[in-house]
C-alpha cells in the first residue's frame, strides 16, 4: 500500500494536461488548474494568480509571453481557478499552450501545462453550435459554410477563409460552392492549412471567385449533398 501511494504522488507531481477549445478573436473565460502543492503533488493549493503568472505561446510562435489581458485569476476550489483571455490572446489559430511556472504568487506548486486549439469561428461554431441551426445542407458537414479568400488561382485552386488547423485535414472530401444562383459540387485532393489552400480534383461546374459560399463534407457524402443543392 505505501509504494502505491508513493508511485501516485510520483506520478501526480508531472505537470497537469488538458485539452481545450477556443474561439478565434473572441474574448473567453478558462478554467486553470489544478494548482497542486510541489511536494506531494496532491493537495490544493491557494494562490494568488497574477497576469504575468499565466504564460502563452500561439501556433508558429518562439517563445511564451505573459497573457494580453490584464485581470488576474480567481480562486475558485480544489486548486482551480477561472483566468480570462482577451481577443488578442486568442487571435492565432492553431495550437495554444497554456502554462505557469513552478511558482506562483510565491508558492511551489506542479506546473500547469494547459494545451488548448483555437479554431476559426466557422469551425468552432460548426464543432459546437446548437444542433436546431443545421439545415439538410449541413448533413456531414465538416467545415463551413465559409468562403473563397481572395482571386482563386485556377479553377482547382483557391483559399478559403476559415478552415482546419492542419493539414490534410479535408483530403478526398467533398466540396460545394454557390455563387449566386449558380451551385456545384467536387472533390478534394488535398489541402493546406498555412495558407488554408485546397486542390481540387476537378473544376466545379461554373467559375468561381472570390466570396463565393463553400461547404465542405465528410467523404461519401457528395452525392447526396450535390441533389440537395438542386433544390437550394
Amino acid at each position: 500500500m505505501k509504494r502505491l501511494t508513493f508511485l501516485l504522488a510520483l506520478f501526480c507531481a508531472f505537470p497537469a494536461f488538458a485539452d481545450c477549445d477556443f474561439k478565434a478573436d473572441t474574448a473567453v473565460t478558462y478554467l486553470l488548474g489544478p494548482l497542486l502543492d510541489q511536494t506531494d503533488g496532491v493537495t490544493a493549493e491557494t494562490v494568488t494568480v497574477a497576469q504575468a503568472d499565466v504564460r502563452l505561446w500561439k501556433e508558429g510562435g518562439t517563445t511564451f509571453a505573459q497573457k494580453t489581458d490584464a485581470t488576474g485569476c480567481t480562486q475558485r476550489e480544489n486548486g482551480y481557478q477561472t483566468c480570462p483571455l482577451d481577443t488578442t490572446d486568442t487571435n492565432t489559430e492553431g495550437t495554444l499552450l497554456i502554462a505557469t511556472d513552478q511558482t506562483v504568487g510565491g508558492v511551489a506548486i506542479v506546473p500547469v501545462f494547459e494545451k488548448c486549439t483555437v479554431l476559426g469561428a466557422a469551425e468552432y461554431d460548426r464543432k459546437y453550435g446548437a444542433t436546431s441551426q443545421l439545415s439538410a445542407l449541413d448533413t456531414g458537414l465538416v467545415e463551413g459554410p465559409t468562403t473563397i479568400d481572395g482571386a482563386p488561382t485556377s479553377q482547382t485552386i483557391f483559399s478559403i477563409v476559415d478552415g482546419a488547423t492542419n493539414n490534410g485535414a479535408y483530403d478526398d472530401h467533398g466540396i460545394c460552392f454557390i455563387g449566386g444562383t449558380e451551385k456545384s459540387c467536387a472533390e478534394i485532393q488535398s489541402y493546406t492549412f498555412a495558407t488554408k489552400e485546397i486542390t481540387l480534383e476537378a473544376a466545379p461546374a461554373f467559375t468561381i471567385a472570390s466570396g463565393d459560399i463553400v461547404r465542405i463534407y465528410q467523404p461519401g457524402m457528395i452525392f447526396k449533398i450535390a441533389a440537395t443543392l438542386v433544390g437550394v
